[in-house]
């Protein structure tokens, strides 16, 4: 018999897709708080700190359900506010006081968003022994398990999890964008996999009619829908566009999808001609205000990556719809007509794998704007150090068997040789132990591999000075890390695949004229680092002249950029237009021959 308690915390923590959606009585919480939370939602912390002020501190020990829910969305509201030591504090509470599912859950999306993955997963853990068939709970875990560097066994529990939730589009999504991460990239199992995620979640009668004009040449209204618009990695390749716009030709609005508004959203939202948030709206109103707004071309920055909102496409609320910049895959979805790449990330053969058309840049897909305050580039370590060190700051889900085998492969060949490994979760012990044995059982001494967890932006990126050559993952290369390698006077090794993921470093690097830093097959990858290890006068030449290489490049250039991207959206436009144009004929010929 379930207690009472526990019904009531089942009445009342729904999860929706990943997302608890609380159902809450009448008059359930101390007044004020629900009004905090929905003030901070929105990025009103003035507000929701006032009304937060009002909230008794301690809730009635004596009711457990309402303790527990009380202490949970304080925690989330003191997280939204970005205090994170109030809302560490208070999930603890919330999980002591109750352990249900959702709130053990919730507590473990905290700490993994914060780096501590083994609390996270010791928490779900929890939640999973004591709901076993809780697919979000399960898929979650999964994710976790990959973060840690097992991808193997992470992969095989979303695929679980899938198996048991088949109608969920959250948990098909995060299966989708974890594959990625994994050793096979087999081009025709990726396709058939994400076609499968339209055949089950596109709504049946997307819209088709559309009351903008169809004059080819006029200002175009774009919109972007992301959950990045805010601190992320997205946000440093979205952000030229903004600063390249050339206002007589587009018109900007931004749907953004961001649970936590931050400095870099408000910045953002400032560059923009309207900003509209669409975070906690249904997929069929939010794209009921894009038809409202009579938007030209919408484009999705997220493919399957956590907070999309793909299924908002499905309605095909604008005439046309691409794909771009945050995910490196096909999205599935025949709804979606381009997606946006370059000549050297995919080849003309990658169309047969895609349901959108594929669109070129020529110049490249990519656009990066470096942090407004950069660190200087010091001098090579290597000519103090006496030995060379080799570095990746690439996060470890990307951390394969064969990256690790090749990268234990150049240690052993350069014995005096030291790694630096940096990534979010990296300051765990469990998650060292993890590494350092893998590399023991390929013959390398653990004490020549450093482990270091994410710190501050600046001290992330001073980092790089302790660095001699950056070593890139494969078959997931790095794109954030390699610009700021770069940035950095850092040379990057890469190792340049026949997919997406694994070309966005050889593409990067030829727009720079570096490709001598590009392999094109295992062993020239390790023959390559070996031999830059032992070229230390040329390493430090190119150190000092890296950044204005990058900056001088076409990578950041946001005017020619923009200037290109507008090029690209005016030919899809006119492409539209003309279609209709002679659908209309088609129409008027058809009508004058009919009885």
């Amino acid at each position: 018999m379930v207690p009472e308690g526990l019904r009531l915390a089942d009445e009342i923590l729904v999860c929706h897709e990943g997302q608890i959606d609380l159902r809450l009585p009448s008059g359930f919480l101390p007044a004020g708080l629900m009004e905090a939370f929905q003030a901070a939602e929105v990025g009103d912390n003035t507000l929701a700190r006032q009304h937060l002020g009002q909230v008794e501190t301690d809730p009635a020990p004596d009711d457990v359900v309402r303790s527990a829910v009380t202490h949970l969305l304080r925690a989330m509201t003191h997280q939204r506010l970005g205090e994170l030591a109030l809302a560490e504090d208070q999930y603890q509470r919330a999980t002591q006081s109750l352990a249900h599912p959702a709130i053990l859950n919730e507590a473990a999306r905290f700490f993994q968003a914060t780096g501590r993955l083994d609390r996270a997963m010791g928490l779900r853990r929890r939640a999973l022994a004591s709901d076993p068939d809780n697919a979000v709970v399960r898929a979650n875990l999964g994710s976790d398990l990959v973060h840690q560097g097992q991808a193997e066994e992470g992969l095989a529990m979303l695929e679980a999890a899938v198996a048991a939730a088949p109608q969920n589009s959250v948990i098909r999504s995060m299966w989708l964008g974890h594959l990625h991460y994994g050793e096979d990239l087999s081009p025709g199992r990726f396709y058939r996999a994400h076609v499968q995620w339209r055949q089950m979640h596109s709504v049946d009668q997307p819209h088709r009619d559309y009351a903008q004009s169809r004059d080819p040449e006029r200002r175009l209204r774009i919109g972007y829908v992301s959950p990045d618009f805010c601190t992320h990695s997205v946000a440093y390749f979205f952000e030229p566009i903004l600063d390249g716009v050339h206002s007589d030709q587009v018109e900007n609005i931004l749907y953004s999808n961001v649970a936590q508004p931050d400095a870099v959203t408000r910045r953002i939202e400032q560059k923009c001609d309207r900003f509209r948030s669409i975070y906690g709206v249904s997929d069929e109103q939010a794209a009921e205000g894009i038809r409202a707004d009579r938007i030209d071309i919408l484009v999705d920055l997220t493919g399957h990556w956590r907070g999309n909102r793909l299924r908002l496409f499905t309605y095909k609320p604008a005439p046309v719809q691409v794909t771009y910049l945050g995910y490196p895959d096909t999205t599935g979805l025949n709804q979606i007509d381009y997606r946006f790449t370059d000549p050297l990330t995919e080849d003309v053969e990658a169309q047969a794998f895609h349901t959108e058309e594929l669109w070129p840049l020529e110049r490249g897909f990519l656009c990066y704007r470096a942090p407004a305050f950069l660190p200087p580039v010091t001098p090579l370590p290597a000519l103090t150090q006496g030995y060379v060190t080799f570095g990746s700051f690439n996060n470890n889900c990307k951390l394969s068997t064969r990256t690790l085998e090749l990268w234990a492969q150049i240690l052993r060949g350069n014995e005096q040789s030291r790694l630096i490994m940096k990534f979010r979760g990296g300051h765990e012990p469990s998650v060292v132990a993890h590494y350092r044995d893998r590399f023991a059982r390929q013959k390398v001494d653990a004490n020549r591999v450093n482990i270091f967890g994410w710190n501050g932006e600046m001290d992330h990126l001073r980092s790089y000075n302790n660095i001699d050559l950056a070593l890139d993952t494969f078959p997931y290369a790095g794109t954030t890390t390699t610009c700021e390698a770069l940035c950095m006077g850092v040379p990057v090794v890469t190792l340049a695949g026949e997919s997406h993921v694994s070309r966005v470093g050889f593409s990067i690097l030829k727009r720079l004229g570096l490709e001598t830093f590009v392999a094109h097959s295992l062993e020239e990858y390790v023959a390559k680092a070996l031999s830059f290890a032992q070229q230390l006068d040329a390493l430090s030449t190119i150190r000092s002249s890296l950044r204005p290489l990058l900056f001088a490049s076409t990578l950041c250039q946001p005017d020619a950029f923009a200037r290109q991207l507008e090029g690209a959206y005016r030919s899809m436009w006119r492409r539209w237009c003309a279609r209709q144009a002679g659908s209309n004929a088609s129409d008027r010929q058809g009508s004058e021959v009919s009885p």
